[in-house]
């Protein structure tokens, strides 16, 4: 796995306090990560959480420059500290369709924080070629605390906590599909259009979802489907 250091990092707003950084070209050999996804894809399995579709856990000795680009190059990008960093990196192939979903899968997430005192970034690599199996939309809450109130019911029982939202949200009486633009739970504040080995990293505090609009198109194949690389870490916010 190995990265162009030549490539431009391109910084994309947001909103007012927050940007996510844009390489393309990210991977000197991107179809190589295609290959071991197909030859391995016995091996994907479906995340207990709420992920729509199967994961594949890397060895992080797979990984040593994308680690590398974490620890110093995002660092800087994001003013976190360089020792203490946790991380893990996975292949991930979205499948689920839309009738599949759990209600908390009809929205946008943010990355777990188990730690209060650590931050979450995340580092992830479109590696599919159609760009309409969809970008990445970023997202701000209309109401945080109530949400976050429906999903602690939410994480025992998949059904748990939606006759709350439902009282609040019209929009879980409608059909499920996957979070595009705005409505009445998030407000859009922009997206990014997948592209062949384009790499987007940005905070996992700021809600975010796979932007796409027609799910007839995922596919379990890593050679058709929805495959990214992503690369999650926990780190020291700088003092």
């Amino acid at each position: 796995m190995r990265i162009n250091l030549e490539a431009v990092i391109r910084e994309h707003r947001i909103d007012d306090h927050q940007s996510c950084y844009v390489v393309d070209d990210f991977f000197e050999n991107p179809d190589d990560l295609v290959q071991h996804a197909a030859a391995n894809r016995a091996l994907f399995e479906m995340p207990k959480r709420s992920y729509p579709g199967l994961v594949l856990d890397l060895d992080p000795a797979q990984c040593g420059e994308v680690h590398r680009f974490i620890r110093f190059r995002m660092s800087r990008l994001f003013a976190y500290g360089r020792s203490g960093l946790k991380y893990s990196a996975q292949l991930s192939l979205t499948t689920l369709q839309p009738e599949e979903f759990s209600w908390i899968q009809r929205l946008p997430h943010t990355d777990p924080r188990p730690d209060p005192r650590r931050m979450n970034y995340a580092l992830l690599v479109y590696l599919f070629g159609d760009d309409k199996l969809g970008g990445t939309g970023f997202y701000r809450w209309r109401n945080r605390e109530f949400l976050e109130r429906a999903a602690a019911l939410q994480r025992e029982d998949p059904g748990g906590g939606l006759d709350i939202v439902r009282t609040r949200y019209p929009m879980f009486d409608e059909p499920a599909r996957y979070m595009t633009e705005s409505n009445d739970v998030a407000e859009l504040l922009t997206k990014v259009q997948a592209k062949f080995n384009r790499m987007i990293c940005y905070s996992g505090e700021v809600p975010h979802s796979a932007y796409i609009e027609d799910a007839s198109l995922l596919s379990d194949d890593c050679n058709k489907g929805r495959l990214t690389f992503n690369a999650f870490a926990s780190v020291i916010p700088a003092r």
